[in-house]
């Protein structure tokens, strides 16, 4: 469902990864099998405010039901690739950078544009704080916050 043509049907997915994933690390065992850390990775960037909603706090519940592990494995399966581009269609964000990228025109402003960004900057924290690769990545995107 979470390649669905409906947005409402996207988010309602990744919310119940979400709802699954905080409820035990038995359900996210199973949901990391099935590669659903790529899977919310690539919704990253959907042009739906709601449905990137949903898929930050999916990412979010499984690194922190997961722990390290799950947010190394989060950097290896890309996430920072998708991350860093929801974070550069934020307007906050976007004034932060020299050169920012061009702006996608299908993306759907966010109600509350300062939840959006704080929201993606403390998945990116997350991820920063177990792999210092996604440091690395993060730094050399032109925005440099974490060192």
């Amino acid at each position: 469902e979470m390649g669905h043509l409906s947005p409402d049907v996207r988010a309602r997915a990744a919310h119940l990864v979400a709802g699954v994933a905080s409820t035990g690390f038995m359900g996210l065992k199973v949901l990391l099998r099935s590669g659903i850390i790529t899977k919310l990775a690539a919704m990253l960037c959907d042009p739906i405010a709601d449905v990137r909603d949903a898929v930050i706090s999916a990412l979010r519940n499984c690194g922190i039901r997961g722990g390290d592990p799950v947010w190394t494995q989060m950097v290896k399966a890309d996430v920072m690739t998708t991350l860093l581009a929801a974070l550069f269609q934020q307007p906050l964000i976007r004034g932060a950078l020299p050169a920012p990228p061009a702006i996608n025109s299908a993306w759907q402003a966010h109600h509350d544009p300062v939840e959006e960004a704080t929201q993606l900057l403390d998945l990116l924290w997350s991820i920063a704080e177990s792999s210092q690769d996604a440091v690395k990545r993060f730094n050399s995107s032109g925005l440099a916050l974490l060192h």
